[in-house]
């Protein structure tokens, strides 16, 4: 049964057990949902040159946040089913001290953080907790742009039509997830990123889609939405066939060239221990 948000609030941790986690208790249980996901990265550590770290934050929806990091096959093994907002129970984490070498862009109020065990358990619902919004809020403006001249609009709310060439589906991205699709335009294509990410069975290929989102060439070239709700069907253009499809979307705005490096690092692990 669906719960209100308030309702959330109160079956979550509460402070006070956060705040009483044992350092080296194995046995933590935490209920919350996903602040924030830093996803995954490689760091050296004894046990493997190549080790999957990742890193999530998540919050009680009081005044708690916490670090809890994945090692090594539970990164791989759960990393693929974890999304921002994701309402999640923790159950055989183990708490330890909260390690400030790997202070992320989330400042964790809890004076411990939890890792992810082999005899972990961890519980999604299917729900999303959202924030709260206001009686009357602001709306965003959304420039109206054409696909092809997206790329003039760095780091702008826009606004772009096009047709669905790549349907829209949850993909994983840095250990974590998140849903991507292509619409097109004469020979204009465009990627688009859903960061909170539930499946619409009505956008179909070849539907005609208007998408309000951020456009960035930092991946690539995207457009970046918060929710699927920022994919709005346009219910009187037509659905094109696959074979119309095809001629269509073979340019993709131009994208900035920026040094990326995979090296892996040297940090301590709970293998090192």
């Amino acid at each position: 049964m669906s719960k209100t948000r308030d309702e959330w609030i109160k079956w979550f941790t509460s402070d006070q057990e956060i705040q009483n986690y044992h350092v080296g208790d194995d046995t933590v249980e935490f209920r919350g949902y996903v602040l924030c996901v830093e996803g995954t990265c490689y760091v050296r550590t004894t046990y493997d040159p190549r080790t999957p770290l990742f890193k999530m934050y998540a919050s009680n929806g009081k005044s708690q946040i916490i670090k809890i990091t994945f090692w090594g096959k539970n990164a791989t093994k759960w990393s693929p089913m974890v999304s921002e907002r994701s309402i999640i129970r923790i159950q055989c984490a183990k708490a330890g001290v909260f390690n400030n070498q790997w202070r992320g862009s989330v400042v964790p109020t809890a004076s411990t953080e939890l890792t992810i065990q082999a005899n972990s358990v961890l519980i999604f619902e299917a729900e999303k907790f959202l924030d709260i919004t206001t009686v009357n809020p602001v709306p965003v403006v959304y420039e109206e742009v054409l696909l092809k001249d997206i790329a003039a609009h760095e780091d702008k709310e826009i606004k772009v039509q096009g047709w669905i060439k790549v349907p829209f589906r949850q993909v994983t991205y840095g250990g974590g997830s998140r849903g991507c699709g292509t619409i097109v335009d004469h020979e204009w294509r465009i990627r688009v990123i859903v960061r909170l990410f539930t499946d619409n069975p009505k956008l179909v290929l070849g539907t005609r889609a208007s998408v309000s989102g951020v456009y960035t060439s930092n991946e690539g070239s995207s457009l970046t939405c918060d929710n699927i709700k920022n994919v709005e069907i346009m219910p009187e253009e037509n659905i094109l066939s696959e074979d119309e499809l095809f001629t269509m979307g073979f340019i993709t705005p131009k994208r900035k060239i920026e040094d990326s490096t995979d090296e892996p690092s040297t940090k301590r692990s709970p293998f090192d221990e």
